[in-house]
């Protein structure tokens, strides 16, 4: 199977957005998820209603040698990955010191050594045909420290940072590199990471995923190393490094901190 695009957490929230995305512009799917059902909910839903052909593999990125288990299954089953969406990710709300050790560091697995591993992986093929797509989802989190989000916006940072420097070794293979920056997204890691319990839904309005999708695919096709979507977004992603770094943090702190519990009259 040829012209394939990769994506990873790929049957829900951005990552499915991404996957219509990809399927309306003519790429076969390989979508990767620990979710099972819902990769096969996405697929019946995904085959109504595009002619891509979509494959299928559930895989924990959490686990040891999870990237090369995908690489494993795309070179038997003759998958040609031509695009890369590494969108999987994972976010944990609260202080770092009170976090389980494993939490913290699923964390790093899922955000940092699964882009790297797979990347790394699919990468070389892309170059040997001088042809391919880098699509890296980071965030407006990327920008700035999180506190009470620590490691997950220091994840986006080393996105933001690995996609760039990327970029500029990859200037002349053929490969496009684009890292996407959103703000806060209407999907279901809000509830899940506990984000949903912080100031940050108070300051940040939520985009759809689909909306996002499009925006991030445009701007990979252009290749534009960069993309944050809306004019509010691309400010907070100035502001901080114009900001005094104590002033930074302090701002964030408020953000990130823990909205009021209401109370019963």
């Amino acid at each position: 199977m040829k012209n394939v695009a990769l994506i990873t957490g790929g049957c829900q929230g951005l990552g499915f957005a991404l996957a219509e995305e990809f399927a309306s512009h003519g790429f076969n799917l390989f979508l990767v998820s620990n979710d099972a059902p819902r990769l096969r909910e996405a697929k019946k839903y995904l085959q109504e209603k595009y002619k891509s052909e979509i494959v299928l593999l559930a895989q924990d990125l959490k686990e040891k040698d999870a990237a090369k288990s995908i690489y494993a299954f795309a070179q038997d089953n003759d998958i040609e990955v031509t695009a890369l969406a590494n969108n999987a990710g994972a976010a944990l709300y609260g202080a770092f010191a009170e976090a389980y050790f494993e939490d913290n560091a699923n964390i790093i697995k899922v955000d940092i050594a699964a882009v790297v591993d797979l990347t790394h992986l699919f990468l070389r093929e892309m170059i040997a045909r001088h042809n391919g797509y880098l699509l890296n989802i980071a965030s407006t989190a990327a920008f700035q420290p999180g506190p009470n989000v620590a490691i997950y916006y220091a994840a986006k940072s080393f996105i933001l940072s690995f996609s760039q420097a990327l970029s500029e070794e990859l200037k002349d293979s053929g490969v496009k590199v684009s890292c996407f920056c959103p703000g806060l997204l209407k999907t279901g890691m809000l509830e899940t990471s506990g984000i949903s319990q912080s100031n940050i839904m108070t300051t940040f309005k939520p985009i759809e995923p689909r909306k996002a999708a499009k925006i991030a695919y445009e701007g990979l096709l252009r290749n534009k190393l960069v993309v944050v979507p809306g004019a509010k977004n691309r400010w907070r992603a100035f502001l901080p490094r114009v900001f005094p770094r104590k002033i930074v943090l302090r701002l964030m702190s408020g953000i990130t901190s823990p909205r009021p519990k209401k109370t019963k009259d």
